[in-house]
C-alpha cells in the first residue's frame, strides 16, 4: 500500500476482472485511477473524470492519454485523492456489513409481509 500512495496514478488495464480489490486499495489511498470497463471493482466506484477514469478494453491509446492528462495535471489529481478517499469511505468492512444487513432484513419483512397477508 505504500507503493500505491505514493504513486502519482494507479493502472489497472484489465481484460477481465471479477472484481479488481486493488481498485479499493487505490482508492483507500487517494490514488487516481485509470482502468477498464471490464474491472467490475472500477465500474462500480470510479466516476468518470471525478475520481479516475474508465476507458475501454483493449483502448491503449485512450488510456495513454487519459494517464497523461492526468500526470500533467496535478490539480486534478488532488481533486481525484480527494474523492477517492471520501468513495473509499463506503467500502470500508462496517459499511457493506451495514448494507447487507439491510439487504436481508428487507428480504425477511418482505417475507414476513407476504405471510402476514395469506
Amino acid at each position: 500500500m505504500d507503493y500505491m500512495a505514493a504513486a502519482d496514478v494507479f493502472v489497472l488495464m484489465t481484460r477481465e476482472d471479477i472484481w479488481g480489490l486493488v481498485i479499493n486499495e487505490a482508492l483507500s489511498v487517494g490514488t487516481p485511477i485509470v482502468s477498464t470497463n471490464k474491472c467490475v471493482a472500477a465500474v462500480e466506484t470510479i466516476e468518470d473524470g471525478t475520481n479516475g477514469y474508465i476507458v475501454n478494453n483493449e483502448d491503449a491509446l485512450g488510456a495513454a492519454t487519459k494517464l497523461e492528462y492526468l500526470l500533467l495535471n496535478e490539480e486534478l489529481r488532488e481533486f481525484m485523492a480527494k474523492n477517492n478517499i471520501e468513495k473509499a469511505r463506503k467500502y470500508t468492512i462496517e459499511s457493506m456489513t451495514q448494507q447487507y444487513t439491510n439487504i436481508i432484513n428487507n428480504f425477511l419483512d418482505a417475507n414476513n409481509d407476504e405471510r402476514a397477508s395469506r
